[in-house]
């Protein structure tokens, strides 16, 4: 493994603890376990084919690295994004001799497999994966925190809730789409890519060029998915044995990546016991924003020269301008990570018009407040909740207004509309519902009550007792309601 793959490095990374440090990261990758065990998806074996070819024409044998590069391709077509990047690297260390030999056999291969499908279905059902999966979803994102996520208000907050909003590919400048703006940025920046790569083709950084070809892919054109960062995340983790500038790009993808497949599935996802969503709550906007941050600190890396050794054995020798370049990144990096983490840590305070409540449901959802306006014979009641841990259930809200011990108007409804349902509740949100009441004429209520249910009460503690039939007391008695 090292012999292969770290070539032209200085002791550090010939070392025994760094060629098994990323394989360790990878296999504990939140984000990697996401997508293989609950998605089900092939992300991993179509990147495992991309990594290989790489390894390959680092090693110069082209004819391997263009076996496995159309073994990618066949295994899912976004493999393609890399087909630029390899060519030129084969052209430049092998000559076009090796290159055109080289694509024969690539295409053979592919010939072969295809071939027996072809026979029993037909070109067209076969090649159906490649021609009708474009533009099937004609949005900007498909919950993708990229470029078209953070530079477009309305996307912004569609991620929390159950119903996406699509953004359509609408005309932006003159007759230039969304998807017409992102597919020019995207060429733009892979040719620039591809030139860096020819100019420093006898260097060994093709996982370098690769990530950084893979990160835009991923930022820059619309219609994408959320997964389609997966190969861009792991290969930053294996460009970083060649440039160890990639380790604090590789290890905020992490983040970024793992949560961005996480919010979508709606899952409890425990990694290492930890309830990621729940922990980290709606932070998806800033997470765009830190994959933009990545997205430059990468292309960074890709466009200049390479050190020869990491910081800490030649730290004395860099040049002003690059002290001063990595501690402007460093310092825009924590201030972004602090912005991320301050709504995980900092519990959530009651409006100033909202009255007090200590009711824990379930040992898990605090209703802390509530706030009534009142307009005749209808009331105006809105409650404020936090989720202090996970709760699994698909809890209804009920409201009582009770008057000389019996029920005089009452409302059931899932929290918004059900649109955001308690198992969907985020650590440290506050979670605010509202209810109308229509009161009887002339019955004004003497008390109100609020509660969670589904098939049976959720278990309900109030001013640390224990009420048995799980209504929590809003006011009444010596805290009249009017």
């Amino acid at each position: 493994y090292r012999g292969w793959f770290f070539l032209g490095q200085g002791e550090f990374f010939r070392s025994g603890a760094v060629s098994l440090l990323i394989p360790l990261l990878i296999a504990v990758y939140p984000g990697v376990i996401v997508t293989g065990v609950f998605w089900g998806q092939t992300d991993a074996l179509w990147t495992l084919f991309v990594a290989l070819a790489l390894i390959a024409i680092e090693r110069e044998r082209p004819g391997w690295a263009w076996v496995c590069f159309a073994l990618g391709v066949l295994t899912k077509f976004q493999a393609v994004y890399v087909f630029p990047l390899l060519l030129v690297l084969t052209v430049r260390r092998c000559g076009l001799r090796a290159t055109i030999t080289s694509l024969a056999l690539g295409g053979l291969v592919s010939v072969a497999l295809l071939l027996p499908f072809m026979l029993n279905s037909g070109i067209e059902r076969v090649l159906r994966p490649f021609t009708v999966a474009v533009d099937f979803f004609p949005s900007t994102t498909v919950w993708a925190l990229n470029l078209w996520y953070a530079v477009i208000p309305s996307n912004w907050g569609a991620h929390p809730a159950l119903v996406y909003e699509n953004i359509p590919d609408t005309l932006l400048l003159g007759p230039l789409s969304y998807k017409q703006i992102g597919l020019l940025l995207l060429a733009l920046y892979a040719l620039l890519i591809i030139v860096a790569a020819w100019r420093r083709g006898d260097e060994r950084r093709a996982f370098v060029w690769a990530a950084a070809l893979g990160f835009g892919f991923f930022m820059l054109p619309t219609q994408m998915h959320e997964r389609y960062l997966f190969p861009a995340a792991l290969l930053l983790l294996l460009g970083a044995a060649q440039d160890w500038r990639l380790w604090l790009p590789a290890l905020l993808t992490i983040f970024t990546y793992s949560y961005n497949v996480i919010v979508p599935t709606h899952a409890p996802f425990e990694w290492l016991g930890v309830n990621l969503l729940f922990t980290f709550g709606d932070v998806t906007l800033r997470t765009a924003l830190l994959n933009l941050l990545i997205f430059a600190a990468v292309t960074w890396v890709a466009f200049t020269d390479a050190p020869e050794s990491p910081p800490h054995l030649y730290w004395k020798g860099l040049r002003l301008r690059i002290r001063t370049a990595l501690a402007a990144g460093g310092v825009l990096t924590a201030a972004l990570l602090i912005a991320i983490t301050l709504p995980v840590l900092l519990p959530p305070t009651l409006p100033a018009e909202a009255r007090p409540v200590n009711a824990l449901f379930d040992d898990s959802l605090r209703l802390k407040g509530y706030a009534l306006a009142q307009d005749g014979q209808t009331w105006h009641l809105t409650l404020y909740w936090q989720a202090q841990r996970f709760n699994n259930r698909d809890l209804t809200v009920f409201v009582h207004a009770v008057r000389g011990g019996q029920t005089i108007a009452q409302r059931d409804e899932k929290p918004l509309n059900g649109v955001y349902p308690t198992w969907r509740w985020f650590r440290n949100r506050l979670v605010v519902t509202h209810y109308t009441l229509a009161l009887p004429e002339g019955t004004p209520p003497d008390s109100l009550y609020a509660g969670l249910y589904d098939a049976s009460s959720a278990a309900l503690v109030q001013d640390g007792q224990a009420v048995a039939d799980g209504r929590a007391l809003l006011c009444g008695g010596s805290a009249p309601c009017s």
